[in-house]
């Protein structure tokens, strides 16, 4: 049974997807004399043009870090990558589990990787365990999903990536007992 994986980019599409994810703001053009109720919101005037306002706005620190990963495997020339965060992979064949949500997921001949993404906006600490415990549950099926996507058997890999959280030594260990790789702020 071969499927289809939706919502990802190849070629030259994750080339334009990578400019835009390299940029640390979003921006928005709106009609001129409309801005100010984009201001209210957050965003600030980048550039006022004869019919239209450019404006900017950071980007939210979650969204800044799946960004920066997808960058790193995107520069890595990964052939295939999601086009957003609503990408998802099934994890049932007979589809009565709602499919999960990937936040970063990168494939090329041999390998794909799965990237799980978890940022706070001050550095806190708190425990993984549920979220690996998660992951685990769910790796035999994503691993499926994925390989029934092609002729080859890839080798697949999970990621755990945070920003500003700490890790304890025991979801470390929880990690690394279910092949979870994880990459910290020092990494």
């Amino acid at each position: 049974m071969s499927t289809e994986l939706n919502g990802l980019a190849t070629g030259d599409e994750i080339s334009q997807l990578l400019r835009q994810k390299k940029r640390r703001y979003d921006y928005l053009s709106v009609k001129k004399d409309t801005e100010q109720a984009y201001v209210a919101e957050g965003w600030a005037i980048e550039k006022k043009y004869k019919t239209v306002t450019k404006l900017k706005r950071e980007k939210p620190v979650g969204r800044l870090l799946e960004d920066q990963v997808w960058c790193v495997l995107a520069q890595m020339d990964f052939k295939e990558m999601n086009k957003n965060n609503q990408f998802k992979i099934p994890i049932s064949e007979n589809g009565n589990v709602n499919p999960k949500q990937i936040d970063v997921y990168a494939k090329d001949d041999d390998v794909a990787l799965i990237v799980e993404c978890k940022s706070a906006n001050k550095l806190s600490s708190g425990s993984f365990r549920k979220d690996i415990l998660e992951i685990n549950g769910y790796r035999e099926e994503i691993i499926k999903s994925i390989n029934n996507c092609g002729n080859k058997k890839l080798k697949v890999g999970i990621i755990f990536s945070t920003k500003n959280l700490i890790w304890n030594q025991s979801d470390l260990d929880l990690a690394k007992t279910h092949n979870i790789t994880v990459i910290t702020d020092d990494e």
